[in-house]
């Protein structure tokens, strides 16, 4: 498991929180964010360019739409993961 993520599950714990919405954009909404603002990224490893992460203190899911499944996977492969279409 990337250590980012679990340091970010340990700062949720010490601060209560048990759900953590990472999107895409930055605070502005931009198509095209800057590096400071790829925290998707950042947390999960996932380089596309559109997609929501969820994390929970027990689970982590990437939604992406159907031009990054395959690179999701492949970015994802060897951990648990949810992505795809809301179901």
């Amino acid at each position: 498991m990337k250590r980012e993520l679990e340091l970010l599950r340990e700062k949720m714990r010490e601060t209560g929180v048990d759900a953590c919405l990472i999107p895409t954009s930055d605070f502005h909404g931009s198509e095209y964010v800057g590096d400071y603002f790829k925290c998707r990224e950042y947390i999960s490893g996932f380089t596309g360019s559109a997609g929501t992460l969820v994390v929970t203190l027990d689970e982590a899911g990437l939604w992406t739409d159907g031009r990054y499944f395959l690179q999701a996977a492949k970015q994802l492969e060897g951990r648990r993961k949810s992505f795809g279409e809301s179901e």
